[in-house]
């Protein structure tokens, strides 16, 4: 009996190419894009779920509010936080504290300051699950000037993975020994490293750090006991600070608390100031999660309208099986099975199309997915019940409705399309594209956000501004050397101006809590701090509101002058700019004088708000040159500008890039989000075609003696493609309609996300809807003008 089903299903697949293409093409271009997703969220929800402890880690992050303003939330926390933990909490396991490091390599006779350091206590492989290939994990970070590197390090400055017992020269005269080699990071582990350094050596050489609650730079980690509440101890970590650093806290109105986050939840939902590693974004895991499953649906009711419309081709079929015998249960199974076995065949090509997209789909998701990732058994068994129930369900309709018909009227003829069934076709239709019409409406929306944020004034000039990475020069050579790389670099014909600086737009700056004059003692505030020469402010071309620049000319401006942004005005409370002159600001060290108020420019992407900025003069902290650049021929500057940078710093490697580059990444995310909205917006509009089409060659099929006789009567073949293509158009507007308040409402509420935005004109929605119209045009054209032309007496004669 199964035999005689599958030969049935094959042969009825082969009479019907063209139905059988568009609806097992169309349904596997959704099953692929379901099944993408699916593989990229899973992926964005397993990071840090491969440690043993994932359920009890928990990263410690502090709560920071200074008196008159918004708080601060950061992922670190002082040094002496862990001690406290590890000291008074019996409910914690194991401390682990980690501290960023930026050394300098130095490997046979060049330096290397591109890799990614840590410092590291030696519970850290307690806390964590990292394979460690070489070395012993519980002695491998305890000692004093010794340091674990990944076997990727290995190999770098080794060439093998066996390199315990090497050594590493760092900051030109600091030899570790390597006392472990850990398996690369993977990559869905919310931080990675190359180099960890015993924690033991940074206790060693600033000891004083330790006690220092308001030196915010360590990353602290915890894993709880079994059995112990994490309500509880975070109830009871909230406090510690107060507890033991509140006379100084209260002393500047400052309060803090300590809040526990679960290391699982920390790459999709936490966000705050210096993230050890870049986040993720829990919002666009839904969003791509909901489009694919918009996709998905799209290409159901494909495969469920064009079973349905075909259905009706197939009375006659119906109506023989059952004089000769065929049970309605029989009936049932044989389109049920067909419905089937078609969805298999779409799985299956679904699959290749998911082989062949990969590598497209990592590039655009920044992803490292593998093929081999869709084989594993638990994903394979939920593919086949989707795909099942999408071909039961698609063949539900057809099988009950003509298996419940009489035979005697079936073989009369005198069964025909009822109005609930058109309607139902036409309800699909409408929901298709609908939902085409809202993802391409999003997308442009998308496209007007970025671009809007792009083309803003951002209070300084981006353009032709090359940037040189210097930040692995030591800070006693920078703050020796930094003029003579200037006039060196300024020397070249294609350089208008050349500056120093610790950051540069897009580029982070460090938060420095500060007091001023006209403020009481008690009252603190937080503040962006930037270190830049005199020609900064000059090479970007921002605007001195009032006063002057910092300048070495002035003897007293490195100690104790400073300038600040116009928001900084504001937000101590000077009444103007012109009063800001003079007055005092403090942060650690001397106090230091106003010499100038600085017009307003976006150091970070518009997707943040403008903060109170200061800034000051330190050469050790100049990290990174700006060059303005006044010429076409790009590769010769910068070969000129490399060889003078080789000359001036032997053995360190020159990295360069262009300050509009590195400003627009910042946007990434919401480029992807583009992307993948544009991707699955051209899948969905593709797949609604797909469908009608085929339902635009069974309405003229069906109305073939319809238009046969409008021919003899005079119709000419252009009002035939308009009666034919009216319908569809209705449907395509009706879709519109649908779609125009769902989707200004769910980008309305993207949108109130950012500070500045585009507003949602009603002109992208007259785009995409006749963007949309157009496409159903053209793909019903074909079978309007194929019925317009076809002779009037072979379609009166087939009937």
């Amino acid at each position: 009996m199964l035999k005689n089903y599958l030969t049935i299903t094959l042969r009825t697949l082969r009479k019907h190419k063209g139905y059988s293409f568009i609806n097992i093409s169309g349904l596997a271009l959704g099953l692929a894009a379901c099944i993408i997703m699916v593989m990229f969220v899973r992926d964005e929800l397993s990071y840090d779920q491969f440690h043993e402890k994932a359920d009890r880690i928990y990263r410690i992050g502090l709560d920071g509010y200074p008196p008159n303003s918004e708080g601060n939330f950061f992922a670190i926390t002082g040094p002496p936080v862990g001690t406290v933990l590890r000291r008074d909490y019996p409910e914690v396991e194991h401390v682990v504290r980690i501290e960023e490091y930026n050394p300098v390599i130095r490997h046979k006779n060049s330096y290397h300051y591109d890799d990614q350091f840590y410092f590291a206590e030696q519970e850290f492989f307690d806390v964590f699950s990292f394979e460690l290939i070489e070395g012993d994990k519980a002695t491998a970070l305890s000692d004093p000037m010794t340091l674990v590197l990944t076997e990727s390090m290995a190999q770098k400055y080794f060439g093998t993975t066996t390199a315990v017992g090497q050594n590493i020269i760092l900051n030109d005269s600091l030899s570790f020994a390597v006392s472990g080699v850990l398996k690369d990071f993977p990559s869905n582990s919310h931080f990675s490293a190359d180099f960890l350094v015993s924690y033991a050596t940074r206790l060693q050489f600033q000891p004083e750090n330790d006690q220092a609650w308001l030196r915010l730079g360590t990353y602290t980690y915890v894993a709880l006991n079994q059995n112990a509440s994490y309500d509880d101890f975070a109830a009871k970590v909230k406090t510690m600070v107060t507890e033991n650093f509140g006379d100084q806290l209260s002393s500047m109105g400052f309060k803090a608390d300590l809040i526990p986050q679960a290391v699982p939840d920390i790459y999709l939902y936490s966000q705050r100031e210096a993230e050890i590693g870049p986040s993720g974004d829990i919002t666009q895991v839904w969003v791509f999660s909901a489009v694919a499953l918009f996709v998905l649906l799209i290409a159901g009711i494909n495969f469920m309208n064009l079973a349905t419309a075909r259905s009706m081709g197939r009375a006659r079929e119906v109506g023989v099986r059952k004089v000769v015998g065929s049970s309605r249960g029989m009936l049932i199974r044989q389109f049920l099975g067909e419905s089937v076995v078609m969805s298999m065949i779409a799985l299956f090509v679904a699959i290749g199309f998911v082989a062949a997209a990969m590598p497209f789909f990592n590039d655009l998701a920044n992803k490292q997915m593998e093929f081999a990732q869709l084989l594993q058994p638990e994903f394979l068994l939920g593919l086949f019940v989707v795909t099942t129930f999408v071909g039961l369900l698609a063949g539900f309709y057809p099988a009950f409705m003509l298996s419940a018909m009489p035979s005697v009227l079936v073989l009369k003829g005198q069964i025909r399309s009822t109005r609930a069934g058109r309607m139902l076709r036409q309800g699909l239709v409408v929901f298709q594209f609908a939902i085409s019409i809202a993802l391409i409406a999003g997308t442009g929306i998308v496209y007007n956000q970025v671009e809007f944020m792009r083309g803003q004034d951002l209070g300084f000039d981006q353009e032709q501004v090359l940037i040189v990475d210097a930040q692995g020069i030591p800070g006693t050579a920078m703050s020796e050397q930094f003029e003579v790389v200037k006039e060196e670099f300024g020397r070249l014909a294609s350089v208008t101006d050349v500056s120093a600086s610790s950051s540069i737009p897009g580029r982070g700056t460090s938060r420095r809590l500060f007091n001023a004059e006209d403020l009481a003692e008690e009252d603190s505030r937080s503040a962006r701090v930037t270190n830049i020469d005199r020609d900064f402010l000059q090479t970007y071309k921002i605007d001195i509101i009032t006063g002057r620049s910092l300048s070495a000319e002035f003897q007293t401006d490195q100690r104790e002058g400073i300038m600040v942004n116009e928001t900084a005005v504001e937000y101590i409370g000077w009444a103007s700019a012109e009063e800001a002159i003079g007055k005092t600001i403090s942060f650690g060290g001397p106090n230091r004088t106003v010499v100038g108020v600085i017009k307003d420019y976006h150091q970070v992407s518009l997707k943040q708000t403008l903060e109170p900025m200061l800034f000051v003069m330190n050469p050790r902290s100049y990290g990174y040159f700006s060059l303005r650049l006044d010429t076409n021929d790009i590769p010769s500057t910068i070969a000129e500008i490399e060889s003078i940078w080789a000359g001036l710093f032997p053995g360190f490697s020159f990295e360069s890039f262009f300050l509009d580059d590195d400003f627009n990444r910042q946007y990434q995310s919401e480029d992807r989000l583009m992307e993948v909205f544009g991707f699955f917006s051209f899948l969905a509009i593709m797949i609604a075609c797909l469908g009608l089409f085929g339902l635009a060659a069974f309405t003229a099929q069906q109305r073939t003696k319809e238009i046969g006789i409008r021919k003899v009567l005079g119709s000419t073949a252009v009002g035939i493609v308009r009666l034919l293509s009216k319908e569809f158009t209705l449907l395509v507007l009706a879709a519109l309609v649908v779609s125009i308040p769902i989707t200004y409402f769910t980008m309305d509420v993207w949108l109130e996300t950012f500070p500045y935005r585009t507003d949602i004109g009603f002109r992208i929605f007259v785009v995409s809807g006749m963007g949309a119209l157009l496409i159903a045009w053209v793909t019903v054209s074909y079978q309007a003008i194929r019925a317009a032309l076809t002779n009037p007496v072979n379609a009166l004669r087939s009937e």
